[in-house]
């Protein structure tokens, strides 16, 4: 998220990694896109072509910000080009896939997750991804044989486990995917997928009036998209605007799409690291994902914010200014 030092020293940085130059590049380019600047991130896509030959990294990232600017037909053959130079490259396949699925090709989709899941068989990602294909493919029995590998869906990121509760609800297991319903929603009360999955279990189960009050909030959260999407507008041409993001991001966490929406808090987040609200929600959002490592983080960072603003504001009362006592001293 912070690639400027890395530029600043791109030099002699590329001399100390030698013929793995290219993990460096791949670090800026990464942090270009966490900053949402994938303007710049492309011009080191452009130094990078220059540098290396035949870079299964460097066709990697061009698929991915190629995939970011929504221009598929240039992200497949970037992808497929870095698997034929590095087959064992999972996040290829991965991100080939998911393009797939985006064009609806959920064929050459399912190929790819079931390499990855055959060769990976912990990563509940490529689990879920093999199952959401099949889903797409309608064979929901073969889905659910997928997910029944996994040890347990109730600790799944919410994204993964609403496609288990989506899974179970087409296989017709409505009573288990209520139950994963129910998890989503003590999550994420007024997220609107998943207040739709629970009134579809509910309504399924033959729990009318159940299923036509969630189906009632979920109408209320709907009304949110508008306002979402002119935010989204003014974001495309103030990219720069740190609150903006941040109030947007909130408002799809708490409504539309909590995954998507941290997306925007944690750009934000990194744009102003003093900003208290960002680290809040932040530690909110892990806290109810069940990551209470990542959650500890942001907790112990508004802790030192805290700290360093009362330690400010106690030494301005006292008449002393605190950019003086970071000015280097010499010795006499």
């Amino acid at each position: 998220g912070a690639p400027s030092p890395v530029k600043e020293n791109l030099g002699p940085l590329l001399k100390q990694y030698g013929p793995h130059g290219s993990e460096v590049l791949a670090a800026m380019v990464q942090g270009y896109m966490t900053q949402g600047d994938t303007t710049t991130a492309s011009q080191t896509l452009s130094l990078w072509k220059e540098l290396y030959e035949d870079d299964f990294l460097l066709e990697f990232w061009q698929g991915v910000v190629a995939t970011l600017n929504y221009n598929l037909e240039t992200a497949v053959p970037a992808f497929q080009r870095s698997i034929e130079l590095n087959p064992n490259f999972p996040r290829a396949r991965q991100e080939l896939a998911e393009v797939y699925i985006e064009q609806a090709k959920f064929e050459e989709a399912q190929k790819e997750y079931q390499w990855l899941a055959e060769r990976f068989p912990d990563n509940f990602q490529y689990i879920t991804g093999y199952a959401r294909t099949l889903l797409n493919l309608g064979y929901p029995d073969r889905a659910v044989e997928q997910l029944n590998q996994l040890k347990d869906v109730t600790k799944l990121p919410s994204p993964e486990l609403s496609l288990v509760c989506e899974t179970n609800i087409e296989a017709g297991r409505f009573k288990e995917a209520s139950e994963q319903a129910d998890i989503l929603l003590e999550r994420w009360p007024n997220a609107l997928p998943y207040l739709q999955l629970q009134a579809r279990c509910k309504a399924k189960l033959g729990e009318q009036s159940e299923s036509e009050a969630l189906f009632a909030k979920a109408a209320d959260s709907q009304t949110k998209r508008p306002e979402v999407d002119r935010m989204l507008e003014k974001l495309a041409v103030d990219g720069g605007n740190h609150q903006l993001r941040m109030t947007l991001g909130e408002m799809m966490m708490t409504y539309l799409d909590p995954a998507g929406g941290v997306g925007y808090i944690q750009v934000a987040s990194r744009t102003v690291p003093d900003d208290l609200r960002g680290h809040e929600l932040l530690a909110a959002y892990y806290d109810r994902e069940g990551k209470e490592t990542a959650a500890e983080v942001h907790r112990r960072a508004i802790l030192q914010i805290q700290m360093a603003r009362e330690e400010r504001a106690m030494l301005e009362q006292s008449g002393v200014d605190p950019a003086t006592l970071l000015a280097p001293t010499v010795q006499q």
